[in-house]
């Protein structure tokens, strides 16, 4: 699960690392600034490592439901515990987020085939999962 603390953390680092890889830009008065947040998600079009992580989670969770009843994996995910929970908040499933994520509208790159694509597995996780 990204909490949002860590979303800013993620997003912060993308940030620092894409200003070293494009370097800085020269003004009009020919002195060297470095690129904002916003000419650096001009050059990403709008792609983020955020989007990318929720957009893997998507592929696997495909993956999981592709495969076969009897791989150890997608039993994992279908087993139910038998001991009582602890008291308090429960934890969030890795399948409750791809749901939430699912629901926000995944990835983040704003393509419609993208956004087909995603209502196409959102309805599939819906059936399969619920």
């Amino acid at each position: 699960m990204l909490k949002e603390n860590m979303t800013n953390k993620l997003m912060i680092f993308e940030r620092k690392i894409m200003r070293k890889i494009f370097g800085p830009t020269r003004t009009d008065d020919g002195y060297w600034r470095i690129k904002t947040d916003q000419e650096i998600n001009d050059i990403l079009k709008g792609q983020n490592i955020i989007g990318f992580i929720k957009k893997q989670r998507l592929n696997w969770l495909g993956h999981i439901e592709r495969t076969a009843e009897n791989n150890i994996v997608q039993m994992m995910k279908r087993w139910k515990p038998m001991s009582k929970r602890p008291i308090g908040i429960p934890k969030t499933r890795w399948e409750d987020d791809v749901l939430e994520d699912t629901n926000k509208g995944g990835g983040g790159s704003g393509d419609d085939d993208d956004n087909n694509n995603n209502k196409l597995i959102y309805y599939h996780i819906n059936v399969c999962c619920r």
